[in-house]
């Protein structure tokens, strides 16, 4: 089954925040490719459980609200409400607008309420037991999801310290491991302070 990116929402999570989640997972999608039409249409085998929906029309609600508020265009074959894998293929493609890039930018500009937390720390093999069996999982066993930059970036157009300044302002908070006196994690936890992290 296809996951998005994006870290699983819980399926009770507020209407706001599967509102924003939808919306930061099609930006996420262009920033990767930014000659796609956002990702669409939708492969019948893809998780909206990971971002929170019980079902299609669950997740076409939000779409719907999204494009009335002006965030997104969507491009339809008809005007059908869809209510499944089949029906949600409707959707041809779906395009950002002006104002839905401002409110993903504003989202990813503050994260106090985010699930997210970014681990600043040396990426070496001798740690990997360390991050793996201490910090991320008590990380997940409260509830967040683990960002780190080794294992979160992907090749594409966004630069490593651009990926790194994006997801500490989208993080909740931040862990950082001093043990080797690492000048980037210094830099990152510093740029986490001045943001009131």
């Amino acid at each position: 089954m296809e996951k998005p990116k994006r870290a699983p929402l819980p399926l009770d999570a507020p209407p706001q925040e599967k509102y924003d989640n939808l919306i930061l997972a099609f930006f996420e999608e262009w920033l990767i490719n930014p000659d796609d039409p956002c990702g669409w249409p939708l492969p019948k085998d893809y998780d909206l459980n990971h971002l929170g929906f019980r079902s299609f029309l669950e997740i076409s609600f939000y779409l719907h609200a999204l494009e009335k508020d002006g965030l997104v265009i969507i491009g339809k074959e008809d005007n059908d409400m869809p209510t499944g894998p089949d029906d949600l293929q409707i959707v041809t493609g779906l395009l950002i607008t002006h104002q839905g890039f401002k409110h993903c930018h504003s989202l990813r500009e503050s994260g106090k309420n985010s699930k997210r937390c970014f681990v600043a720390m040396r990426f070496s093999d001798d740690m990997k037991p360390f991050y793996d069996e201490a910090i991320a999982s008590a990380i997940e066993e409260n509830g967040y999801l683990p960002i780190r930059v080794d294992r979160e970036h992907a090749p594409s157009e966004q630069s490593i310290n651009d990926f790194i300044i994006a997801n500490i302002k989208e993080s909740g908070f931040c862990i950082a491991d001093l043990t080797h006196q690492n000048q980037g994690v210094y830099f990152e936890m510093g740029y986490a302070l001045g943001k009131g992290l």
